[in-house]
């Protein structure tokens, strides 16, 4: 199974574009079946934005599809929320990728941003908040690891 993994620090360019790096590039592109440079870009957690190619991001489809209710309020709650901002990307013959300027003002990003591989998708950051949220988040890693991977 491929992985996305890896930390690249990238600018904007004056449209809101950024050149995905040729690396990264490349393991893009093992999620691909079909050859597409297409990625979903959507609202994430904590203030960054989620990016998942697309075979990725039909895996989380059916994931959410699998535990939504219809019938229950928080669940229709949460489909919209999950759903919000969300918009399907093409690279460009430059490899870059243009995010929409509502997503990069959701997640406070301007001229620079950093991207993390986490296993199937991609956070885009920006620097600062990435910076605040490893501060404020590193305290607490051993415990926080016991909770997640302990016994299920």
């Amino acid at each position: 199974m491929s992985s996305l993994l890896g930390e690249y620090h990238c600018k904007l360019d004056d449209k809101g574009r950024v050149k995905v790096p040729s690396e990264l590039k490349r393991k893009l592109q093992k999620f691909s079946a079909d050859g597409r440079d297409v990625v979903i870009l959507k609202r994430g957690f904590e203030g960054c934005l989620e990016c998942f190619p697309e075979s990725s991001w039909l895996l989380e489809l059916v994931k959410v599809e699998g535990r939504i209710n219809s019938f229950r309020e928080d669940d229709r709650t949460f489909t919209r929320k999950f759903l919000d901002g969300i918009k399907e990307v093409v690279l460009d013959s430059a490899d870059r990728m243009l995010i929409p300027a509502n997503l990069l003002a959701s997640a406070g990003i301007k001229g620079e941003l950093v991207i993390l591989g986490v296993l199937n998708r991609l956070e885009l950051w920006d620097p600062e908040k990435l910076r605040k949220h490893r501060e404020d988040s590193e305290e607490g890693y051993a415990e926080l690891a016991a909770r997640v991977m302990g016994p299920s």
